[in-house]
């Protein structure tokens, strides 16, 4: 009777996902938090911002990535807290840096090379038991067959949306997710100003794009594409009246983890299927 309690705790340890990793984690970003998991981390995973989602476990949620809590970070007890370089606020990366917590910080990248460094960086801080560099290398190769699907020639424009109702309406320009995820699906970027920006309705007709990409909860939030058929600043668009109007996942269109390939193909394919 002894040997099969003991045969039992044996197999609650080894099941028991605290076992498998002595430290425990909070991931603010979700592509950190994909990567992380790709290398084998999810079992250290204590908590995650609200752009993260862990495949299979829940955890609790320390909220916007850029209005995180002292607090609810510590309640968590992290050994290390792995974050966005541009989470926030300020104050309370201070306030964390002043506790017996290991911060790292992962910039923000929306370049490929960038987004590799990240990978290493991760794997070497988490001792990832993994090959980052195959893992690294069928990563690229994801991006590369994706690239070469669809239409290949940066010919037609197409201007990136982010939209939050009739209130929040902001164009993608240069040094944005948005306009790098145009860039690496074979599309160009007409607007010349950087960052995320109100236009004019006059300045949009100028542009004259050949698609208007959204995220999905985004063209939503203006009544889909009905809705920009009514809009001011969208109505007399070519692209809104032949119905060159695209919708993304956010968490696709957005995120540049390791799903990057996926987002570039499924943009790519409904870019397509207009015909070049």
């Amino acid at each position: 009777m002894l040997k099969h309690k003991w045969i039992i705790i044996l197999l609650l340890i080894t099941i028991n996902p605290q076992a498998k990793c002595p430290d425990r984690y909070v991931s603010v970003g979700g592509a950190i938090t994909e990567f992380l998991v790709d290398l084998g981390q999810e079992d250290c995973m204590v908590a995650i911002d609200m752009a993260s989602k862990l495949p299979n476990k829940e955890v609790p949620s320390i909220g916007y990535h850029r209005a995180i809590q002292t607090e609810g970070i510590l309640s968590m007890k992290p050994d290390l807290v792995f974050y966005r370089d541009d989470a926030g606020p300020k104050s309370t990366i201070k306030q964390l840096q002043s506790f017996d917590i290991k911060l790292q910080p992962i910039p923000v990248a929306y370049e490929v090379e960038a987004i590799k460094s990240n990978i290493r960086t991760l794997a070497q801080v988490t001792s990832a038991k993994v090959d980052v560099e195959e893992y690294i290398r069928q990563f690229e190769n994801k991006i590369l067959t994706a690239q070469k699907q669809g239409h290949q020639k940066a010919k037609e424009s197409a201007i990136f949306i982010y939209a939050r109702g009739g209130n929040t309406i902001l164009v993608a320009g240069k040094n944005t997710a948005g306009t790098s995820m145009l860039q690496l699906s074979s599309l160009k970027n007409p607007v010349p100003f950087s960052g995320y920006k109100p236009i004019s309705t006059e300045a949009m007709i100028g542009y004259q794009p050949n698609y208007l990409i959204f995220t999905d909860s985004g063209l939503k939030s203006l009544g889909g594409l009905r809705g920009l058929q009514k809009h001011p600043s969208f109505m007399l668009l070519d692209a809104v009246k032949s119905g060159r109007v695209i919708p993304i996942a956010e968490s696709l269109m957005l995120s540049f983890g390791p799903r990057l390939g996926e987002a570039i193909a499924t943009l790519k394919a409904k870019v397509s299927s207009y015909g070049e």
